[in-house]
């Protein structure tokens, strides 16, 4: 069977399209094993399951309590890491955060790219 030449340009962009984009923070949050999720997209609530607490979350340094806005902030960012501390383990990393602490890290999708 031939393939039409139209067709291969349609592949070729999914291929593209595939490979840079960004994933949506919610469902790579429900991939670790020690959160659950509530919901969907920026209005989920997430829990460490070791305390049924919310955690704060640290993106890319920056310390944002409130997981409607890093959902927003990682929108349009490709999300390089997901990292889970747990209560008793963040004071390794100088937290002091009872409910625990997600770090996020993540770069902009021009940037990865280069």
């Amino acid at each position: 069977m031939e393939q039409d030449s139209s067709d291969q340009i349609y592949l070729d962009s999914l291929v593209q399209v595939y490979t840079t984009s960004t994933l949506d923070l919610t469902a790579e949050i429900r991939k670790q094993p020690s959160l659950y999720v509530t919901g969907i997209g920026p209005r989920a609530r997430v829990y460490l399951k070791v305390n049924n607490l919310s955690p704060t979350f640290i993106l890319n340094g920056e310390i944002i309590c409130d997981y409607y806005q890093v959902y927003h902030y990682v929108e349009n960012q490709i999300i390089k890491s997901i990292d889970v501390i747990q209560p008793r383990q963040s004071s390794k990393y100088g937290f002091r955060f009872p409910s625990g602490v997600i770090l996020i890290k993540t770069e902009s999708p021009s940037s990865a790219a280069e």
